[in-house]
């Protein structure tokens, strides 16, 4: 008789625009912590503006510590319509 392997199904839950002034530490750090608990696996924040490379790693390391994954993404405009 063949064993049959059931892989456990978990749903993960991910949050790829979560609006956070990567300026502002404090406040990222307590959503970041409560996106973690509300049982989000990977989070996404979005860049419209040059944000410094230390920064980024400051909310990488954030999320690492709350043991989510960081989605980097920029939200980029066009510089005029095209019709």
């Amino acid at each position: 008789m063949q064993k049959r392997r059931v892989a456990a199904m978990t749903r993960a839950f991910a949050d790829l625009h979560l609006r956070v002034n990567p300026k502002d530490q404090h406040a990222a750090q307590r959503l970041i912590t409560k996106a973690s608990k509300l049982g989000y696996r990977t989070i996404s924040i979005p860049f419209t503006y040059p944000v410094k490379e230390e920064d980024a790693a400051k909310l990488k390391k954030m999320c690492s510590e709350a043991e989510l994954d960081f989605v980097t993404r920029a939200d980029v405009k066009p510089r005029n319509e095209m019709n």
